[in-house]
């Protein structure tokens, strides 16, 4: 018993003086093929016997010249058939002359027959699973090795799949390292779960395998398919992976680059279609390029036509126009569109500001202040202009036309009791932006008198609030106590 069990060796002859096989002899090992020849003995195969050998598809029954031969006989038990455990479903017996070759003839169909119909399985057909006389001889195979190449280049890191057909696409061989002699094509079958479905799934490369009587080798090429657009300088930019215009990998000649789901899209631009160059004019042909080599695929655009309009800032001082008054200005979009890059034009008591497009846009005062810093020192007048043929909601009508809109500024005055100061000095007059505060100036000096801090009116006791917005003109007036080391109250 077990007296071979797991071995390694792939075929055995049971010489003529072996009578019995005794339990698990050969279990689980690496038979293909079992030779019995014939003798004065009956052979008995026990329980057991050949357990598990999985890859044991050949029984050959030798016939001896004179037209001796034996056909075994099988001791089934319940504790295990001698041909269970997982050997091919496709098995068969042979009767073969001392020289191998088969031999055939009703005799054998006959004790074939009753041995199968004598047998415990049931099958009347088939002995313990073996079949008669549909045995296939095994031919000479070779590997086939099939190269993947991406670009030119070995792709080491591709996860495709191939088969092997000769008849169209009717069959296939999935097993490439043992195929037979003749003439195949290549099939990618990546993806395809059943090999029923590779005729109909799969993909003809039209890659030609002829195995003769060698190894065989045979390279299928892919190439990449990259969608680009140009940056402002006119360099290539390719689309990302997240996006529809991904790289695409592509069978050489008979696969096709598939056109995107969606149209890119760029601000200020249409779509128009894409071309085989840079800002090229011949069209990609999807369905009919074939693809030999790398190829590059383009975006073609046209520029948006915008309508723009003039904003015309009128800049007033006190309510009056405000002639040479020095002041900048910049339209901030909604939106987070940022500041319009758009300069602007003095006239007189106007800003003007051309090109706008249409839109909601806030004025800021950018006097003096460099382009840098626009977020954080330019100041919002408070006014909103709305160019797009609308109410702009602050009393301005567009009409789909140009837009004015006035800026208001107004003069804030320090006194000395009906004395304004002049400019020059720490008091002198503030121009202030409407809905602004005016800045508290430091305190002024007066000789033999006491500063008492800054008042509404003259004579009058309410202190002046710096914390007031600037809607009108407006004076300021100092309020001097007393006469230095009298003692005397504050506002």
């Amino acid at each position: 018993m077990y007296a071979f069990d797991l071995c390694g060796f792939s075929s055995v002859e049971i010489p003529e003086e072996v009578n019995v096989i005794k339990f698990s002899t050969f279990s689980s090992s690496k038979l293909t093929s079992v030779t019995i020849k014939a003798s004065k003995w009956l052979l008995t195969i026990v329980d057991n016997a050949f357990y598990g050998c999985r890859t044991l598809n050949e029984m050959r029954i030798v016939v001896l010249s004179d037209g001796t031969f034996r056909f075994p006989r099988v001791v089934y038990s319940s504790i295990g058939g001698a041909f269970d455990g997982g050997l091919p479903d496709e098995r068969y017996i042979r009767f073969v002359d001392e020289d191998g070759n088969e031999v055939t003839g009703q005799v054998y169909d006959e004790v074939f027959a009753e041995a199968a119909k004598n047998d415990d399985d049931g099958d009347d057909s088939k002995w313990y699973g073996w079949s008669y006389k549909e045995y296939i001889p095994v031919k000479d195979a070779y590997p086939v090795t099939i190269t993947v190449q991406k670009n030119n280049t070995p792709w080491t890191t591709h996860n495709r799949t191939f088969a092997l057909t000769k008849d169209s696409g009717a069959t296939f061989i999935t097993a490439l390292d043992a195929v037979e002699p003749g003439t195949y094509t290549i099939y990618d079958v990546t993806g395809v779960s059943s090999v029923d479905e590779y005729g109909i799934k799969g993909v003809n490369t039209g890659v030609p395998v002829n195995v003769v009587n060698a190894d065989v080798s045979a390279t299928v090429d892919y190439y990449t398919a990259i969608f680009y657009d140009l940056d402002a300088d006119g360099n290539e930019v390719e689309y990302g992976n997240d996006t529809d215009q991904r790289q695409q990998t592509v069978l050489k000649t008979v696969g096709r680059v598939t056109k995107p789901v969606t149209d890119p899209e760029k601000t200020g631009h249409t779509f128009d279609k894409w071309v085989t160059a840079p800002n090229g004019e011949n069209e990609f042909k999807f369905p009919l390029t074939e693809i030999t080599a790398p190829t590059k695929i383009y975006a073609k655009w046209k520029v948006n036509t915008v309508s723009t309009h003039t904003v015309t800032i009128n800049v007033k001082k006190d309510g009056n126009p405000w002639s040479n008054h020095g002041r900048s200005f910049a339209l901030l979009g909604g939106g987070g569109s940022g500041f319009l890059e758009v300069p602007g034009q003095t006239a007189d008591s106007s800003y003007t500001i051309s090109q706008v497009p249409d839109g909601t846009y806030h004025i800021y005062d950018i006097t003096g202040v460099p382009a840098d810093s626009l977020y954080s020192r330019a100041r919002d007048t408070g006014a909103e202009v709305r160019v797009n043929g609308a109410d702009t909601e602050v009393d301005v009508t567009v009409n789909g036309a140009d837009v004015e809109k006035d800026v208001h500024y107004y003069t804030a005055t320090f006194y000395d009791g009906t004395e304004a100061y002049k400019a020059g000095t720490p008091q002198e007059p503030q121009i202030i932006l409407r809905g602004k505060m005016a800045a508290k100036p430091e305190d002024p000096q007066k000789a033999d008198w006491q500063f008492a801090g800054w008042k509404t009116t003259d004579g009058g006791s309410t202190p002046y609030d710096f914390d007031t917005p600037v809607t009108d003109i407006t004076s300021i007036l100092s309020a001097g106590c007393c006469r230095t080391g009298q003692q005397c109250g504050r506002f």
